[in-house]
């Protein structure tokens, strides 16, 4: 909202890809945004994991320590850990 009003590019979210590090076998038939936990190891690679693989709207103690969204894209029969997804980092 605040890039939209000030025009300001800077202010946008960063998406990017990376490692998926737990699984998550539910499917989507529709797009879904997990919360997620975002980091760089060691040698560079990004990787994020599911903090709470049973997330819901609703449940809020699954944003705890959150630092990104997991963007699964419609149609996903399921993600394994490995699987490369998109991130938004907050």
């Amino acid at each position: 909202l605040l890039q939209h009003i000030t025009h300001n590019d800077a202010l946008g979210l960063k998406s990017i890809k990376a490692v998926l590090e737990t699984g998550y076998e539910k499917k989507s038939p529709k797009r879904r945004m997990l919360h997620g936990k975002f980091r760089n190891t060691d040698g560079g690679r990004a990787v994020v994991k599911l903090p709470d693989p049973g997330q819901t709207p609703g449940r809020l103690g699954s944003m705890l320590d959150c630092n990104c969204y997991i963007d699964i894209k419609e149609g996903t029969p399921g993600l394994k850990e490995g699987d490369i997804v998109d991130v938004i980092l907050l």
